[in-house]
């Protein structure tokens, strides 16, 4: 998580349903029901455990730096991590279906790539030229833009660290990619 997610995390979900509560007056059951309510709400099971994870920070904190006697926040069972749903995949011949309706170069490009290398849209997106070898035919992901409230920032981390990796593209996908970043790269006049 970056600062700029724990502050969505605050602002967007710990702050309207327990902001006005004093931390001295904090109990558990204030934090069930906040994290109940998340959930009723249908946040990803993802977000409620990013939100106990931020209210148990920053309630640590204030037990270390003695504002209060003890963190209430612990003594709360972490939701646990529920697969809401399964991955879908496209066939072949779908993805063929819809490469074959992008006429544009560049955005041609772009989607055979991200069903060839299976990166997350946010990945796809915190690409720069220096993560392209084309000489190994490979992109490192090193970086994604993320959404935080009404702003997107470039993020200079991954998801998690297996997420930081490289991926080997094969010659059909590197030279459509390779060509359409070289006309990208000459109609923007951007070294690579």
């Amino acid at each position: 998580m970056t600062i700029d997610s724990y502050k969505h995390i605050i602002d967007n979900h710990i702050t309207p349903l327990i902001g006005n509560v004093k931390l001295c007056e904090l109990t558990v059951m204030t934090v069930r029901r906040l994290l109940d309510i998340k959930l009723e709400k249908k946040l990803s099971s993802r977000t409620v455990r990013y939100i106990y994870t931020v209210l148990n920070a920053m309630v640590k904190q204030a037990a270390k730096d003695e504002l209060i006697g003890k963190n209430v926040v612990s003594k709360v069972q972490k939701p646990k991590l529920v697969k809401t749903h399964e991955m879908v995949t496209l066939s072949a011949t779908e993805v063929k279906k819809i490469l074959s309706v992008i006429k544009n170069e560049e955005h041609h490009a772009f989607f055979k790539l991200a069903f060839a290398s299976g990166l997350r849209r946010s990945e796809l997106l915190g690409l720069a030229w220096s993560n392209v070898d084309f000489k190994k035919q490979t992109i490192t992901v090193e970086q994604t833009v993320i959404r935080t409230g009404n702003d997107i920032i470039l993020s200079k981390s991954t998801k998690n660290a297996s997420s930081k990796r490289s991926i080997k593209v094969d010659t059909e996908t590197d030279g459509r990619v390779k060509e359409a970043l070289y006309k990208h790269q000459k109609a923007n006049v951007i070294d690579i």
